[in-house]
């Protein structure tokens, strides 16, 4: 013996200790027979039970999984001390757990055992299930080895490293095609540059890591810039990557972010193309009667919910079908655009919609205008649109130009007209009156009460 035994009072602290503890502890002799197992230790140990059969020797439950484990604590010089220091044992027993389609799923159990010698006869063992630290390494090494080959290879992608304080760690190929620096230029420097010129509203690279530390990960999407000058539509993922030490108490702050920056340029010019395909007119490049009609419903359903004003603004192109007639269609397109053009550069950018609705006529929606304000703005359409000199051949291809005039009708949401479909029809009916009246002028109905407003010409 290389020192005294500890006396019954000693024994009984220890065993108060060893079942209080949170991790999991036996204390076995020298046969490996144990003489004291803590709860935590045993449920990590009973996956193994169905193999043993038993639990009364530790090193001959653990023998099918780590053969040479008796070998290793008798032959060591040891006396007292730390005989084995978190030595990994994969138990390799069938998966545990099920994914949500019913199958199967691997979870090996791996533990890591480290081994204290008491003295030549007690051995006090620490035991931990470090399952999941065993897992996510695995996973970090296979995502390694891919971003790795992507990095070589991938058009349009971009991966690499930021340090805990946000600066690049890591350059590579892929980073070098995407934003055209060299490594450096790249290395050290702070990222910010790189993700947070993003648009408007785009969070500065502070914040986005503080979201990456709380939620795992953070994605933006906007304008990057790129060396020279350039820029492209990016799409940019920052996500967390955590060193776990022994699967016990909480994660420690990242030592690292891993950036995946891709190239959606085209994608985005696509889905624009796409959106003025389904949004825009043909012809005029306004609105279209069908994103009209949406974007009138919800302003409608905005108007009523808030208590706002909203009026509409039905245009219709005076003799159309005898300016077709006599100049042809070509003429009648180009007369189109430039009434469309009129109407769009006297709107409110970003807040009235203009719509081609059809043929010759079109509409405009004026949020937050009563009907007397927007009466306003109808004649001031109006004198443009009769401002007018549109350039066209005429018959035989002589060089002529017509001038143009259209009639205006405004209605304002009311209890007369609740919804979009009662806005027009009351806007129409106005309209109609415009015509009846003699054309190029502004005529309004609101509640049943006709207003004219005209431009003598």
């Amino acid at each position: 013996m290389d020192g005294p035994e500890p006396s019954g009072d000693e024994n009984e602290a220890l065993l108060d200790f060893l079942y209080l503890c949170p991790h999991g502890m036996a204390e076995f002799g020298a046969d490996g027979m144990l003489r004291m197992i803590n709860p935590a230790c045993a449920r990590m140990l009973t996956p193994i039970l169905p193999v043993v059969g038993q639990l009364d020797n530790f090193l001959d439950a653990l023998a099918p999984f780590a053969p040479d484990l008796r070998m290793q604590l008798f032959t060591s010089t040891m006396k007292r001390g730390l005989v084995l220091d978190g030595v990994r044992i994969h138990v390799g027993l069938p998966p545990r757990i099920r994914s949500k389609r019913g199958e199967t799923v691997p979870n090996p159990l791996v533990l890591s055992l480290t081994v204290l010698r008491l003295s030549p006869d007690r051995y006090m063992a620490v035991v931990a299930d470090v399952s999941a630290q065993v897992m996510q390494e695995r996973r970090l090494q296979e995502a390694e080895a891919w971003f790795a080959a992507m990095a070589e290879g991938a058009e349009g992608y971009a991966f690499f490293y930021l340090g805990a304080d946000g600066r690049i760690a890591d350059w590579n190929a892929s980073a070098e095609r995407l934003f055209g620096l060299g490594a450096d230029e790249a290395l050290g420097r702070r990222a910010d540059g790189l993700l947070t010129a993003l648009g408007s509203g785009s969070a500065p690279l502070p914040e986005r890591l503080a979201f990456v530390r709380r939620d795992g990960w953070h994605l933006a999407e906007g304008w990057i810039p790129r060396g020279a000058g350039e820029r492209f539509w990016g799409s940019s993922v920052v996500s967390v990557m955590r060193a776990t030490e022994d699967g016990i108490g909480p994660a420690p702050e990242p030592e690292a972010y891993l950036v995946v920056v891709r190239d959606m340029t085209e994608r985005r010019e696509a889905a624009e193309e796409l959106r003025r395909a389904l949004c825009q007119d043909h012809l005029t490049g306004l609105l279209n009667r069908r994103r009209f009609f949406e974007l009138g419903a919800e302003a409608c359903t905005t108007a009523l919910r808030t208590g706002r004003s909203l009026s509409v603004v039905m245009v219709d192109a005076d003799r159309f079908k005898a300016l077709n007639d006599c100049f042809g269609h070509a003429a009648g397109d180009l007369v189109l655009c430039a009434l469309g053009s009129a109407l769009r550069e006297g709107a409110r950018e970003g807040v009235d919609h203009v719509a081609r609705l059809g043929g010759e006529e079109f509409a405009v929606l004026l949020p937050n205008l009563n009907i007397a304000a927007a009466v306003v703005v109808a004649e001031r359409l109006r004198t443009a649109v009769a401002s007018l000199s549109v350039p066209v051949l005429g018959p035989g291809g002589t060089p002529s130009e017509v001038l143009l005039t259209a009639s205006f009708g405004v209605a304002e949401l009311s209890p007369e007209a609740t919804d979009l479909d009662g806005l027009l029809r009351v806007a129409d009916e106005a309209l109609y009156a415009a015509k009846a009246a003699g054309r190029n002028c502004v005529h309004a109905r609101h509640t049943g009460n006709l207003t004219e407003q005209r431009l003598t010409v």
